[in-house]
C-alpha cells in the first residue's frame, strides 16, 4: 500500500511545502522514524515553525475501513513539548482518507516516531491465500494541499 506523507511550515513566510515522501506501507503496518526537516528559507528566524503533517491516499480497498496513526516524539524531544498524536480516522465517501496532524511551535527539524496500522473491515473475507489481493500499487497517491 502506498500513502502519501508530506510536511509543510506554516509560518508567514512559508515558501513552497516540502517535497512528498512517498512511503510503502505493508497490511500488516509501518512504524518507523522520519526527519522533519524545512529548508531553513521555509521558516522565519526565530525557528519558531510550525509543521503540518499530511498522510494522504487515494480510494482504499474495500477490505481496508481506516487507518490508525500514532506520533510520538523521541525521548530526547519530550521536554520540548508534547506533540504527540494518535488516532483512527476512517475513509470518506469517496473512499479516501486525509490526515493533517498540526505539531505546534516545532524547531526546523524534528524526528519523530511514526505508526501507521491499517484497519481492516472484520466482515471482510479472509483473503489469506489471495496475497495478490492488494499488491503495492494499488493505492495511487494524492497530493494533499493544505
Amino acid at each position: 500500500m502506498l500513502l502519501l506523507i508530506s510536511a509543510s511550515a506554516s509560518c508567514s513566510d512559508a515558501k513552497e511545502p516540502l517535497t512528498p515522501l512517498p512511503i510503502t506501507i505493508p497490511e500488516s503496518g509501518f512504524n518507523s522514524s522520519i526527519l522533519l526537516s524545512p529548508q531553513e528559507d521555509q521558516c522565519n528566524k526565530e525557528n519558531n515553525c510550525n509543521l503540518l503533517l499530511n498522510i494522504g491516499t487515494e480510494k482504499l480497498p474495500d477490505n481496508i475501513t481506516g487507518l490508525k496513526v500514532s506520533i510520538t516524539p523521541q525521548q530526547s524531544l519530550e521536554a520540548e513539548g508534547k506533540i504527540s498524536s494518535e488516532g483512527e480516522y476512517y475513509k470518506d465517501h469517496d473512499g479516501m482518507i486525509n490526515v493533517i496532524i498540526e505539531l505546534n511551535k516545532t524547531t526546523p527539524s524534528k524526528k519523530l516516531n511514526i505508526s501507521i496500522t491499517p484497519i481492516t473491515d472484520k466482515t471482510a473475507p479472509d483473503n489469506t491465500d489471495n496475497t495478490d489481493n492488494i499488491t503495492l500499487d494499488t493505492l495511487k497517491l494524492r497530493a494533499v494541499q493544505q
